[in-house]
Protein backbone atom coordinates (compact mmCIF):
# COMPACT_ATOMS: atom_id res chain seq x y z
CA UNK A 1 0.00 0.00 0.00
CA UNK A 2 3.03 2.25 1.21
CA UNK A 3 4.28 1.72 -2.34
CA UNK A 4 1.30 2.57 -4.51
CA UNK A 5 0.76 5.81 -2.59
CA UNK A 6 4.15 6.81 -3.30
CA UNK A 7 3.51 5.91 -7.25
CA UNK A 8 0.33 8.03 -7.53
CA UNK A 9 1.81 10.80 -5.81
CA UNK A 10 4.84 10.60 -8.05
CA UNK A 11 2.68 10.56 -10.98
CA UNK A 12 0.15 13.63 -9.99
CA UNK A 13 3.61 15.56 -9.29
CA UNK A 14 4.59 14.85 -12.81
CA UNK A 15 1.10 15.60 -14.16
CA UNK A 16 1.06 18.24 -12.39
CA UNK A 17 4.41 20.05 -10.58
CA UNK A 18 3.71 23.16 -9.42
CA UNK A 19 0.47 21.64 -7.32
CA UNK A 20 0.77 21.04 -4.15
CA UNK A 21 0.23 17.04 -3.33
CA UNK A 22 -1.43 15.78 -0.46
CA UNK A 23 -2.24 12.47 1.01
CA UNK A 24 -4.68 11.59 2.80
CA UNK A 25 -5.56 8.73 5.08
CA UNK A 26 -8.61 6.91 5.36
CA UNK A 27 -10.11 7.25 8.67
CA UNK A 28 -12.25 4.14 9.22
CA UNK A 29 -15.74 4.12 11.83
CA UNK A 30 -17.54 1.68 13.41
CA UNK A 31 -20.86 0.60 12.50
CA UNK A 32 -23.69 -0.63 14.72
CA UNK A 33 -22.74 -4.07 13.71
CA UNK A 34 -19.03 -3.35 15.44
CA UNK A 35 -17.51 -3.89 12.01
CA UNK A 36 -15.26 -1.24 10.81
CA UNK A 37 -16.16 1.09 7.96
CA UNK A 38 -14.41 3.33 5.03
CA UNK A 39 -14.55 6.22 6.37
CA UNK A 40 -14.70 8.19 2.92
CA UNK A 41 -14.66 6.35 -0.86
CA UNK A 42 -13.14 8.05 -3.64
CA UNK A 43 -12.35 6.61 -7.10
CA UNK A 44 -12.58 6.96 -10.81
CA UNK A 45 -15.10 6.53 -13.23
CA UNK A 46 -15.52 2.61 -13.49
CA UNK A 47 -17.03 0.80 -16.19
CA UNK A 48 -17.29 3.94 -18.61
CA UNK A 49 -13.67 2.48 -20.12
CA UNK A 50 -13.66 -0.73 -21.57
CA UNK A 51 -16.93 -1.62 -20.11
CA UNK A 52 -18.37 0.86 -22.19
CA UNK A 53 -21.39 1.94 -19.71
CA UNK A 54 -22.23 5.33 -19.73
CA UNK A 55 -20.87 7.07 -16.58
CA UNK A 56 -24.27 8.63 -16.39
CA UNK A 57 -25.79 5.30 -15.48
CA UNK A 58 -23.21 3.99 -13.04
CA UNK A 59 -23.55 7.36 -10.79
CA UNK A 60 -27.55 6.52 -10.83
CA UNK A 61 -26.64 3.08 -9.81
CA UNK A 62 -24.42 4.30 -6.86
CA UNK A 63 -26.37 7.09 -5.88
CA UNK A 64 -29.50 4.28 -5.85
CA UNK A 65 -27.39 2.24 -3.33
CA UNK A 66 -26.93 5.19 -0.94
CA UNK A 67 -22.99 5.28 -1.98
CA UNK A 68 -21.20 8.74 -1.37
CA UNK A 69 -18.16 8.46 -3.47
CA UNK A 70 -15.96 11.12 -4.69
CA UNK A 71 -14.98 11.05 -8.12
CA UNK A 72 -11.47 11.74 -9.89
CA UNK A 73 -10.77 12.58 -13.41
CA UNK A 74 -7.91 13.49 -15.05
CA UNK A 75 -7.22 17.36 -15.03
CA UNK A 76 -8.67 19.12 -17.91
CA UNK A 77 -11.17 16.65 -18.64
CA UNK A 78 -15.20 17.24 -18.25
CA UNK A 79 -17.51 16.06 -15.77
Amino acid sequence: MADLKRQIAAAAAAAVPSAAITTATTTTAVGDDGVEQPGELWGCRFNAGLFGVPWERTREVLEEAGLAMTIVRPLGESK
